[in-house]
């Protein structure tokens, strides 16, 4: 990151989701979250069993330029092992000062409860769920956006709870269900070395977490 950095992530911070970033500021962010993109893919692919790469399009710079622009919130998708169908994403999102990461897992057989069933049983040994949100889509992609702690559908179906995520007006099968984490960085979003760690921290522990026990 640069030393640019702080005052950077302040000011685009003040800004509204629609407002215009000047050019000067604009490449001082930019090009520092390229660099972040880099390290993140690197640091997993070194602590982890996988090969960790950005996926792009095409030029990235103008590809990140234009998300700040529009929303204020930088996506970047990853895969795992040249394999496009085991990706996953993150999200910086500048007005919130938040990092989070999502992916999408498919379960095609029976309905929502048996999908569900199939969703914690692979997770169910991950320890520390608490902060893994768990969003159903069902076809047309409907949802409610009601996030569920994973910890909780554990918990509810060791004690013999209804335990699915079932929205009966979409229908009763989930189409795919998202996984995600969210960290609110708050000040840490504005120091260099504390966003690395944090971000840091958080793609890896997504990674070990959640992408490693995806069958």
């Amino acid at each position: 990151m640069g030393k640019e950095w702080k005052e950077s992530a302040n000011k685009i911070h003040s800004h509204t989701t629609d407002q215009k970033i000047d050019s000067e500021l604009l490449n001082n962010i930019v090009s520092s979250l390229q660099q972040e993109e880099k390290d993140i893919s690197l640091q997993l692919t070194d602590r982890t069993d996988f090969h960790v790469e950005v996926i792009t399009k095409g030029n990235r710079a103008e590809e990140i330029e234009k998300m700040l622009q529009k929303t204020k919130v930088v996506t970047t998708n990853f895969m795992l092992n040249k394999d496009k169908k085991k990706n996953f994403s993150m999200e910086i999102d500048f007005i919130r000062q938040q990092v989070k990461f999502y992916t999408n897992v498919q379960i095609t057989r029976g309905k929502a409860q048996a999908q569900t069933t199939a969703l914690i049983s692979m997770f169910e040994d991950i320890g520390a769920s608490t902060h893994v949100l768990v969003n159903a889509i069902y076809l047309r992609n409907r949802c409610n956006n009601n996030d569920i702690a994973l910890s909780d559908l554990i918990d509810e179906r060791k004690n013999g709870d209804y335990y699915s995520i079932l929205e009966k007006s979409y229908g009763d099968e989930v189409k795919v269900f998202e996984l995600k984490t969210e960290d609110l960085l708050g000040k840490d979003f504005r120091s260099v070395k504390n966003f690395i760690v944090k971000i840091e921290n958080s793609a890896y522990r997504f990674i070990s977490q959640i992408m490693a026990n995806i069958k």
